[in-house]
């Protein structure tokens, strides 16, 4: 699915529309282009493989881990730097971007406020849940909304826990 550009609303309810707010059109050199993201996440994991989050999951010897390549994915879907134009499988939900000035550093601390308010029904999940299951867990963070996918896999696979996705539930502009 191709977007070059997204209508950004601010609902007056909830129930409404909202009004155009702004539109965003993305980047030529990010059109359809996954790249610049996948490299941003590659430099500031520091061409490292994955960061971990060890506190999230107590008890567990495996920690949750994050991708250079689901950072990518992170940014090239909702960071404005790096946006590559698309918008998700579902025209319904609007495609969401953190604040234009967020920085990597700030995406990551706002990830693992995340993950730490809602670690309590993480592991409850994780424990209730013996398979391998997607999760979503939604929490109120620093005055926004977001939200984060995480995968478990069968308890004797060898793999850690993965976030696949991080983003603003709802899109906030000029606040």
């Amino acid at each position: 699915m191709k977007h070059r550009r997204v209508e950004i609303r601010k609902p007056k309810d909830k129930d409404d529309e909202g009004v155009l707010v702004e539109t965003v059109k993305v980047k030529p050199s990010n059109s359809n282009n996954k790249t610049p993201g996948l490299n941003a996440a590659k430099a500031y994991l520091q061409n490292k493989n994955h960061v971990e989050f060890k506190a999230v999951l107590p008890g567990r010897k495996k920690p949750l881990i994050l991708t250079n390549e689901r950072l990518g994915h992170i940014f090239y879907r909702h960071d404005l730097r790096y946006w590559n134009g698309t918008s998700g499988p579902r025209k319904s939900k609007p495609q969401t971007f953190f604040l234009p000035e967020t920085t990597s550093t700030q995406i990551l601390n706002a990830l693992s406020k995340t993950l730490h308010a809602r670690k309590s029904k993480i592991a409850e999940d994780f424990m209730e849940h013996k398979g391998e299951k997607f999760f979503q867990y939604d929490a109120y963070v620093d005055g926004r909304f977001y939200r984060v996918g995480i995968l478990k896999y069968e308890d004797k696979a060898n793999k850690n826990p993965q976030i696949t996705q991080f983003y603003p539930k709802i899109q906030y502009w000029r606040q």
